[in-house]
């Protein structure tokens, strides 16, 4: 809640515009936003009139020609050389691919998807807008070391303070928005200029129930470090514990059942049949099967 109150900010590589309602709950005034896709401008022009909304490519973009704000929020989905996922090269997308009729975007227009992290950088650079915050899955800064540690430098280099923080979308709520139910482990990050003096507390407290005190919030702890500050996954590298002083026995996050979410008029897919690539059926991993057992358990 560092800048609540600020009235302008702008937004790079928007997507379904779920940053921009986010930003906008919390009492901010959008005046940009740009996407290579045409489906992702229509969608924040239809929901933002006064927005100005640009359909381009990032990378190439002038950006002395994108207007002054207070914050940039811009989420680039991968490292062009370490596509998210482990793929050696480019695959299909799986999460932000699609195209208009909602069949999976050519791998042409998947390839565009794939801003790099340093265009934001860019408008840093130009503008000095007084934060940026962005998020990412934690290999965007684990699978490349030293690409995210180069990045983290460059931000220090331009004058700003970074926070990080690890969380699973299945475990955070708040005014004007339920948790999700769905497992979804990510890296979110702040940059704050320095000569704001102080930076905002992104650390996860979610609501837990320990066996002996009752409801809590419960604390990170911390069971592996990849070396590049506290970033990994639930249950993984992190998990939760009691924050009562003699107790700090692990509990588990409250979390929202899948249930009231199913549309329960839409035919779905037997997950044991896989998902379809292409014209085949594909097997789930085995991580991904392990998840769904213990969602059933």
């Amino acid at each position: 809640r560092l800048f609540r109150g600020s009235t302008v900010k702008k937004h790079l590589f928007a997507g379904g515009c779920g940053d921009l309602r986010g930003f906008d709950n919390a009492g901010y005034r959008a005046l940009y936003a740009a996407n290579h896709n045409k489906n992702a401008v229509d969608t924040a022009r239809a929901n933002w009139p006064t927005l100005r909304a640009q359909q381009t490519d990032i990378n190439n973009l002038d950006m002395r020609s994108v207007p002054r704000a207070d914050g940039i929020v811009g989420s680039p989905i991968c490292w062009e050389a370490t596509p998210a996922g482990g793929n050696k090269a480019p695959k299909a997308q799986t999460e932000l691919g699609f195209d208009g009729e909602g069949e999976q975007a050519e791998p042409a227009d998947w390839s565009r998807t794939r801003m790099t992290a340093w265009d934001p950088i860019r408008y840093a650079e130009v503008h000095r807008p007084l934060f940026y915050v962005g998020e990412n899955v934690p290999g965007f800064a684990t699978r490349q070391k030293e690409l995210f540690t180069a990045w983290l430098g460059v931000w220090d280099a331009l004058g700003y303070n970074t926070v990080l923080a690890s969380v699973n979308a299945a475990h955070i709520h708040g005014p004007g928005f339920e948790r999700l139910p769905q497992s979804r482990d990510r890296l979110v990050w702040a940059m704050v200029r320095k000569d704001l003096g102080r930076v905002p507390d992104l650390r996860p407290r979610p609501d837990a129930l320990c066996l002996d005190c009752g409801p809590v919030k419960g604390v990170q702890q911390w069971t592996t470090d990849y070396g590049v500050r506290k970033t990994g996954e639930y249950n993984d590298q992190y998990h939760y514990i009691c924050p009562t002083p003699r107790c700090h026995q692990r509990v588990e996050p409250v979390v929202r059942g899948i249930r009231d979410v199913i549309d329960k008029e839409v035919r779905g897919d037997r997950f044991g049949d896989g998902y379809l690539q292409g014209k085949n059926r594909v097997p789930y991993v085995s991580a991904t099967r392990r998840r769904v057992e213990i969602g059933i358990d």
